[in-house]
C-alpha cells in the first residue's frame, strides 16, 4: 500500500502533477476512433480507479485502526475531531484521486473532440457546397466523402471525454460500497464513544 500511494500524501499530489503535465503535452494525439470510446486514453482512466481503490481501502483500514486504539486525551474535544477527520478523510482523498487527477484530460479531450468537430463540419459544408452547385447529377464520389465524413463525425461524437468505461465504475462502485459498509460499522460500533463529549 505504501509504494501504490507513497507513504505520505504527497504522492498523491505528484500524481496530479503528472497527469497533468502530461494532458499539456504539445505532442499528445486524442485518437477519437479508437476502440476504447475515450480517445485512447482509458488506460489512465483504469490506472486513476486502481489508485482510488487502494487509497480509499488504505484509508478505511488506517481509520480502522485508529478508532480501536486507546488514546491519550480520548476524551477531549480536539482528539475526537481529528478521529471525525479519519473516518471522512479517506473518502475525500480517493475522490480527489478519482477526478482531480483526470480532469487535465477531460479538458483535453474535451478541445480535441471540439477542435476535430469543427474540422469535420467544414469538410462536410465544404462538401454540400458542392453538391448543391452541381448542376449534372450529384456524383457518387461527393456523396461517398459526404458519408464518409458524417459517419466520422458521428464516431466523434460517441467519445467520452471522461476515461472511465462502465467495467471501471463498477469496480469502483463496488469497492466504495464495501468500505463504506466497513466505515459504518466501525463509526456505529465507536460512535457513542467519539460523541460523547460533544
Amino acid at each position: 500500500v505504501g509504494f501504490a500511494c507513497g507513504i505520505p500524501a504527497h504522492g498523491i499530489f505528484g500524481v496530479w502533477r503528472v497527469f497533468r503535465a502530461f494532458a499539456q503535452d504539445e505532442i499528445l494525439k486524442v485518437d477519437y476512433t479508437a476502440s476504447d470510446g475515450c480517445g485512447g486514453m482509458q488506460f489512465i482512466g483504469d490506472a486513476l480507479i486502481r489508485f482510488a481503490s487502494v487509497t480509499l481501502t488504505m484509508g478505511v483500514l488506517m481509520a480502522w485502526y485508529i478508532l480501536h486504539m486507546p488514546w491519550l486525551r480520548s476524551e477531549n474535544v480536539l482528539v475526537k475531531v481529528v478521529l471525525l477527520l479519519w473516518i471522512a478523510w479517506p473518502f475525500i482523498l480517493s475522490t480527489f484521486v478519482l477526478f482531480i487527477p483526470c480532469l487535465a484530460i477531460h479538458q483535453a479531450l474535451e478541445k480535441a473532440k471540439q477542435r476535430e468537430d469543427a474540422r469535420l463540419q467544414e469538410r462536410i459544408n465544404a462538401i454540400q457546397l458542392k453538391i448543391d452547385n452541381s448542376s449534372s447529377p450529384q456524383p457518387e464520389s461527393l456523396m461517398r466523402s459526404y458519408e464518409h465524413y458524417m459517419g466520422r463525425r458521428a464516431a466523434l461524437y460517441k467519445m467520452q471525454t471522461w476515461p472511465y468505461d462502465l467495467t471501471s465504475k463498477i469496480n469502483y462502485a463496488g469497492v466504495l460500497l464495501i468500505n463504506t459498509g466497513v466505515t459504518v460499522v466501525n463509526v456505529r460500533k465507536y460512535w457513542q464513544n467519539i460523541a460523547g463529549t460533544f
